[in-house]
């Protein structure tokens, strides 16, 4: 169960993600009773890692744990696995690398075929002697009930065919760009209807949320991922008064990244 989000403006870029994490376990483990061992839903988990010696960031969905290369039997939390996949990312690194590498390390963790799941990876790209935030996706691909191995997606700019110049005036223009993934059925509907919520407050009252130029921030940046957040914890309470068996957890990690570099992270408290 996970709510990721991931966006890019022309403010830099912001992620923010749930804390529940749902661990499938390899079938070959078996309990005292002969049976298998049943899913089991974790919450706390920090899903947002930073990427310090490249000032990039890395969040995850759809997995629970892998294995060892190999053996997807043996369960290593995703969590911890990607903490320690970042300290090993060197300053000489592109992104590509890390999106491929990353790839290159997990699927031989995980049982390729039977799981679909993947990874957010943000940060900034410097091209023809200019700095532009860049959103990838390393993932199993498109279709749930077909997954394939995981494979790095430049999603934004480079695979969705824009040049750097139309990339950047995209943005400074105001348009943004995301990436959504988990639970989002009901969010999509729900983020939509608050952007239209929004437009109506903002014209017959002058109410602005977030307010970029307001006090309470330290940045529009900031704002951005402050209200990233609160979708996600909207999402979170909208399940836990629903009918529905799915669930979305708090607390919300958050993060922000601009061409100076991580400029906050919140992370889990328990």
């Amino acid at each position: 169960m996970t709510l990721v989000l991931s966006e890019v403006s022309k403010h830099g870029i912001a992620m923010a993600a749930d804390s529940a994490i749902t661990q499938i376990s390899d079938p070959r483990l078996k309990l005292p009773s002969g049976d298998s061992v049943p899913k089991t839903v974790r919450t706390g988990a920090e899903k947002i890692v930073e990427i310090k010696s490249i000032q990039a960031a890395l969040s995850v969905w759809g997995f629970g744990a892998v294995g060892m290369p190999g053996d997807t039997k043996w369960q290593i939390p995703v969590d911890k696995f990607l903490l320690d996949f970042a300290s090993t990312v060197g300053a000489d690194e592109t992104l590509e690398d890390v999106g491929n590498r990353l790839a290159d390390e997990v699927n031989p963790r995980i049982r390729v075929g039977a799981v679909h799941g993947g990874f957010h990876l943000a940060g900034y790209v410097e091209q023809e002697r200019q700095a532009f935030p860049v959103l990838y996706h390393v993932n199993t691909g498109p279709d749930d009930k077909h997954p394939k191995p995981l494979e790095l997606y430049r999603d934004y700019p480079f695979d969705s065919g824009r040049t750097i110049q139309q990339w950047r005036a995209e943005l400074e223009a105001g348009v943004s760009f995301w990436l959504r993934n988990g639970m989002i059925q009901t969010y999509v509907y729900f983020a939509e209807s608050l952007n239209d919520l929004m437009k109506l407050l903002n014209k017959k009252f002058e109410f602005i949320c977030p307010h970029h130029e307001g006090q309470q921030f330290h940045s529009p940046l900031e704002a951005r991922a402050r209200y990233l957040k609160l979708q996600i914890q909207t999402i979170c309470e909208f399940y836990r008064l629903s009918n529905s068996t799915a669930f979305i957890a708090m607390p919300v990690s958050w993060i922000t990244i601009s061409p100076n570099g991580i400029q906050n992270f919140e992370k889990i408290v328990i």
